[in-house]
């Protein structure tokens, strides 16, 4: 439990590093869906 509050507070402090860790996320879905697409 406390390591989950710590979690949940440093993702409020780093804003900055989730938009980052968002947009990264958003790019490997993106690479995952061509993937499925072109290789099936």
């Amino acid at each position: 439990m406390k390591t989950l509050k710590f979690k949940l507070y440093q993702s409020k402090r780093n804003r900055h590093l989730k938009r980052t860790i968002n947009a990264a996320g958003v790019i490997y879905n993106h690479c995952i869906a061509l993937h499925k697409r072109y290789y099936r």
